[in-house]
């Protein structure tokens, strides 16, 4: 499989299908676009993005900066995360905060492997600070790409063939879910 292909297709159905979403929107500066890419990805783990997006706009009126949500309250912040469940993202977040003032001046890193020293973040939320801040070329594979390279790269596992939040069902052949098996 020609991966160089299968990458500029799926670039350019990206482009043709992206939602419009508040983390993706242009920031003044790289500073505000790190730490609205961190807020949301935080929020984004293991939560449907409809759940995310008013409590995600909401949160940056309460916190517009790293300095004021590492000085909030842990109850403020928890109830501002009422109805996205799992608190303890919260509690991360909020710790993360107060490491990123008392280590990294306030400043969120470039670099995965800085990102990856910072709590709560792993691997793909490293990655996707990473590249959607920065622009660094850093591979995120989480479920769904997992899902969609199996897809793309044949396997007859129905169940396994689903794509996620605009394109729930199976793939179907004539699909537009399926950017890589159109004739461009």
């Amino acid at each position: 499989m020609n991966f160089a292909l299968m990458a500029g297709k799926l670039e350019r159905w990206f482009r043709a299908n992206e939602r419009d979403l508040p983390w993706r929107r242009p920031a003044p500066d790289s500073s505000t676009r790190a730490y609205r890419a961190l807020v949301a990805e935080f929020m984004l783990q293991q939560t449907q993005v409809s759940r995310v997006i008013e409590r995600y706009t909401r949160f940056l009126q309460q916190y517009p900066t790293v300095a004021s949500l590492a000085a909030a309250c842990e109850q403020d912040i928890l109830t501002l995360w009422q109805g996205l469940g799992y608190y303890s993202r919260a509690r991360n977040l909020l710790a993360c905060a107060r490491v990123l003032m008392s280590d990294f001046d306030g400043v969120i890193p470039e670099t995965p492997d800085a990102l990856l020293t910072l709590p709560g973040v792993g691997r793909y939320t490293a990655g996707a600070i990473s590249s959607i801040a920065y622009g660094r070329p850093e591979p995120i594979v989480d479920g769904n790409v997992a899902r969609v390279l199996r897809a793309c790269c044949g396997s007859r596992n129905r169940s396994q063939q689903r794509l996620p939040a605009t394109d729930c069902g199976p793939l179907q052949s004539n699909s537009l879910s399926r950017p890589i098996h159109r004739r461009t």
